[in-house]
């Protein structure tokens, strides 16, 4: 990730992730509740997320790397 997209992450961007890392299975529905979303912008924001790791999963620790 980026040092300009870590930036541009908020505090729910940050909940999320941190959710990840805590458990990577967790479907749609169980995070956006653990995170206070609904679903759609849950799913979003996850997409987001992995954007900005060019598709891989962002919440592992081998991406937090800093390209």
């Amino acid at each position: 990730m980026r040092k300009q997209e870590l930036a541009k992450l908020d505090r729910t961007d940050l909940r999320i992730l941190e959710a990840l890392q805590h458990n990577g299975g967790l479907t749609n529905q169980q995070l956006a509740e653990t995170v206070g979303l609904s679903p759609s912008p849950c799913s979003r924001r996850v997409q987001k997320l992995e954007s900005f790791s060019n598709g891989r999963p962002c919440w592992t620790p081998a991406s937090w790397a800093w390209t």
